[in-house]
């Protein structure tokens, strides 16, 4: 969820679209793949699925967290989850003619939908101490579920823009689970700011930031002072050091907090709710902050129910869906659906954390895309109904689907036994050493499994340019293959 309007000031006017659409770094995706994966949202949470959460009051991890938004939709009818081999992104001329059309002549090389390699398999040039880099990137969020993958993406050698020198700020120490990053890591909580000018100051190489994170309080008036204490912290430290600063991309969500929106589908040029809105506060904090540099360009990105990965995330939707599949295979029980028969049957669309972080890289260096707000999501539609057997095929667990006449089950009522459970599923699958409530954010997957569906349009961003998309079974299947292979879940 998130908020799906929000005026924008120092936009460019009168923009022709474009027909040569940017395309990052293309994965290969099964058309067969269909009947997707992805997300409901609430009215009293902001859908903000990914990064890292620093002042959670629904947790007691306490990091910073990533926000999201949404796409065009086709509906998709196959039930058999394949593998997701790779990203997919797509030009309107044939495939095989694919070429980026990127600021500075980094233009990918030409792609097969039949090829495609993964990230893990790119090759990195972070052993090369005298490289040198055309980029200097600085990741607010970095341990959270775009922050995530920005960190993986942005060193590869094909990325746009590139080669990129990264810098990655989170409030914990440096997790395990991305140690090989080639990347700086920078222990700091922003929310104080001496300790952001101190740590922070230094960086006077930077030509990018990626605003990946947010603070979730207990009200909206505390979202928009929190919030925004944080941006202004990093801001006020960063423009004035580091002067040859570009671009800004601010990730913020999908959606508003006061049961009160506009009828989907969501437009990027919706006007605002008239409700407090902490994605407004940041807006404007950008909007004000550009125009006193010369040359300083924005982009905002909306995505919504973010699939992706990052254990220090409470409102990561797959690690908990996993966490839950993985004790019911435990104790024999069937994979229930905790929510309501409305959203069982309705459609969703969800945003691929991958997909999200390309999306900031194209408005990083494409001109087209600077000053302009932009949803960002998989491009598809599912039904939870069709999602959860995947979910259970994954785990080998029986599929208990939604039950007629029953009320739906809360998450957090469920799960608040279940501890011991977890320690022990723990110990005898040598998995990372976790305890329930570091895994599993119950509260969020309640939300997202009680309250109506929002889709959103992702026109503005192929009219720009972008066509990139994701199949969200495949990416389902992706996230929840990375999942276990970090041993987080059996």
């Amino acid at each position: 969820m998130g908020k799906e309007s929000g005026s924008k000031k120092n936009k460019k006017k009168n923009k022709e679209p474009k027909t040569q659409a940017t395309v990052l770094r293309s994965r290969t995706v099964n058309e067969e793949d269909n009947e997707a994966t992805g997300v409901s949202s609430d009215e009293s949470v902001h859908a903000v699925v990914g990064g890292e959460n620093i002042h959670d009051e629904h947790s007691q991890n306490n990091d910073h967290i990533d926000a999201e938004n949404v796409n065009n939709h086709s509906v998709q009818d196959d039930e058999d989850a394949q593998s997701f081999e790779g990203r997919n992104t797509f030009k309107a001329q044939p495939v095989n003619q694919i070429k980026s059309s990127l600021v500075g002549d980094h233009s990918m090389a030409s792609m097969s939908t039949n090829s495609g390699k993964k990230k893990d398999e790119k090759k990195l040039d972070d052993g090369n101490q005298s490289r040198k880099y055309l980029r200097h990137a600085l990741i607010i969020g970095v341990t959270g579920i775009v922050g995530n993958s920005l960190a993986e993406i942005l060193p590869l050698d094909d990325t746009p823009g590139g080669p990129w020198k990264v810098y990655g700020v989170a409030r914990r120490p440096r997790p395990p689970w991305n140690a090989d990053y080639p990347m700086e890591y920078i222990q700091c909580d922003i929310t104080n700011a001496e300790e952001t000018q101190s740590k922070l100051s230094t960086l006077t190489d930077l030509t990018n930031i990626f605003y990946v994170t947010w603070a979730n309080c207990s009200t909206e008036e505390e979202n928009c002072e929190i919030n925004g204490q944080m941006l202004r912290n990093v801001l006020n430290v960063v423009i004035p050091n580091a002067p040859n600063l570009q671009h800004i991309c601010l990730q913020t969500g999908l959606g508003d907090t006061n049961n009160v929106s506009h009828d989907p589908p969501f437009y990027e040029d919706l006007p605002r709710l008239e409700n407090h809105n902490f994605y407004y506060t940041l807006e404007d904090i950008i909007f004000n902050e550009v125009v006193k540099r010369e040359g300083l360009t924005w982009s905002v990105h909306r995505p919504g129910l973010i699939f992706g990965f990052s254990p220090y995330s409470m409102m990561n939707i797959l690690s908990s869906l996993c966490v839950y599949a993985a004790i019911c295979k435990y104790e024999g029980e069937p994979l229930r659906f905790p929510g309501t028969k409305e959203v069982w049957n309705s459609y969703n669309d969800a945003s691929d954390a991958d997909l999200i972080a390309e999306h900031q890289i194209w408005a990083a260096v494409d001109e087209y895309a600077k000053n302009e707000a932009f949803n960002i999501s998989n491009g598809d539609v599912f039904k939870w109904k069709h999602l959860w057997k995947v979910l259970a095929e994954q785990f080998g667990v029986e599929n208990g689907g939604f039950q007629e006449g029953e009320n739906s089950i809360s998450m957090l009522e469920m799960m608040k036994d279940k501890g011991p459970v977890w320690d022990e599923i723990v110990m005898k699958n040598e998995l990372l050493a976790t305890k329930l409530d570091q895994v599993g954010g119950w509260w969020f997957v309640d939300v997202v499994v009680n309250n109506d569906t929002r889709l959103d349009i992702m026109n503005k961003s192929k009219e720009h340019g972008f066509l990139g998309f994701r199949n969200s079974k495949s990416s389902l299947v992706s996230w929840i293959d990375k999942i276990k292979s970090c041993k987080l879940v059996p």
